[in-house]
């Protein structure tokens, strides 16, 4: 009888990939965490208001896009358990 071997299939880019989305999903916990416990920090907001300045809604929007390493991840994670 004849062994068939199968050969072991990894997709290494898409390792990286699960790997920024994973990064940017704990960046944006820390983040929202930081922000409830000690709130905005003073640069990122005038001083009179809670308002934030160019450079505060920059980075809350783009801290905010954080999560879409959520959908990412699990994306990627569905790809590879349907696949293999």
């Amino acid at each position: 009888m004849m062994s068939v071997s199968k050969e072991k299939i990894h997709f290494y880019n898409l390792d990286i990939i699960r790997l920024l989305a994973a990064i940017t999903v704990v960046v944006a916990h820390a983040y929202q965490a930081w922000v409830e416990r000690y709130g905005y920090p003073s640069w990122l907001h005038d001083s009179n208001s809670e308002v934030p300045n160019y450079a505060g809604s920059l980075l809350f929007t783009f801290i905010g896009n954080f999560n879409l390493g959520v959908e990412t991840f699990f994306l990627i994670s569905g790809f590879l358990i349907t696949y293999l």
